[in-house]
Formats: structure tokens, C-alpha cells, sequence
């Protein structure tokens, strides 16, 4: 599953980079998502890579250093979003901003929810 997230988003960067690139990013949203695109698709790449590589085996360790590097490609992916939306029309960041929190919330509570209603066993 994890692959299939690392590739949308690097789909994701791959035309929001091209679209942002043949236009002129003269402002500092465009600029931002460009440098985080630039550190987050690479990031993405490896990790894809990895995960294929895990699949060929029966056990895998997920080490520290493979967590850093799967949170820096993803919240570098979601600064570049973020700021791509921003360089479009500020008021569609802030919208994407408050929607994101949203969404991280309600995941945190029925994470909550689902631990609580399997405790019982």
C-alpha cells in the first residue's frame, strides 16, 4: 500500500513541478513547492524502490532512518502541494491547510475509537 502512495505522489509532484516550471514562479509559494518537490520526489523514488525490494523477503526490518526519510518525502509532498494550491490562490491553501488538520483529526479519533472498541479482545 505504501508504494501505491509514494508512486501518486510522485505522479503528483512530477505535474505539479512540470506545470509550475513552464510557467513563471516568480512568487515564493511557487518557489517552496518547487524545492520541496525537488527533495520529496527523489525521497519517494527510493522508498518505492524499497518497498519493492521488502516484498521479495519474509521479514523486513523498518528501521529508524527509513522513518525520517518517509517523513521528509511526505511532508515535503505535502508542503509542495500546499504551496502549488497556495501560488494558484492563497485562499485554496488556507482551504487545503484547514482540510488537512480536519482530516488528520477525524483519522485520530476513529484510530481511537477502533483501539477502544478491539481492546476488550
Amino acid at each position: 500500500m505504501e508504494t501505491v502512495v509514494n508512486a501518486g505522489l510522485i505522479i503528483a509532484g512530477i505535474y505539479i513541478v512540470q506545470s509550475l516550471l513552464a510557467s513563471s514562479f516568480e512568487d515564493t509559494a511557487a518557489r517552496i513547492s518547487i524545492v520541496a518537490w525537488a527533495v520529496a520526489i527523489p525521497l519517494l523514488a527510493a522508498l518505492g524502490m524499497l518497498n519493492v525490494a521488502q516484498e521479495s523477503y519474509r521479514y523486513a526490518s523498518y528501521p529508524l532512518y527509513l522513518l525520517i526519510a518517509r517523513g521528509i518525502a511526505q511532508g515535503g509532498a505535502a508542503v509542495g502541494i500546499v504551496s502549488a494550491f497556495w501560488h494558484v490562490w492563497m485562499p485554496a491553501g488556507v482551504v487545503l491547510i484547514v482540510s488537512g488538520v480536519a482530516a488528520v483529526g477525524l483519522y485520530a479519533a476513529y484510530a481511537r475509537r477502533l483501539e477502544n472498541d478491539n481492546r476488550g479482545g
